[in-house]
């Protein structure tokens, strides 16, 4: 890709996870507060409706950056719209190179 698109890619990006319809606001207890999307996908069984054996996936959050204060595994992240507090696991990347905090 060249350096145009990429730079389209990141826009896009940071428009998505600040400002989007699916962005949400979430502080670092402590520290800061950030933008990004929640998502929580998980299975409620053990196979779906096509009987095909689901693996659950652990709750995370895709932001545009890491943001820099998050200490791994001891770090606690407050979803703001709901209250909830999760403790950070890891930061990483996704398929599409987009950064993503994983909770616990």
């Amino acid at each position: 890709m060249s350096e145009e698109t990429l730079d389209i890619y990141r826009t896009q990006r940071l428009e998505q996870t600040e400002s989007g319809t699916f962005s949400e606001e979430f502080e670092i207890i402590g520290g800061v507060k950030f933008f990004g999307i929640f998502d929580s996908a998980h299975s409620e069984g053990y196979n779906d409706a096509g009987h095909v054996v689901q693996r659950p996936v652990q709750k995370r959050i895709m932001v545009n950056e890491t943001p820099a204060s998050l200490i791994p595994k001891t770090s606690t992240i407050l979803r703001i719209g709901t209250g909830k507090v999760f403790s950070y696991v890891k930061d990483g990347h996704d398929d599409e190179g987009v950064p993503v905090l994983w909770l616990s």
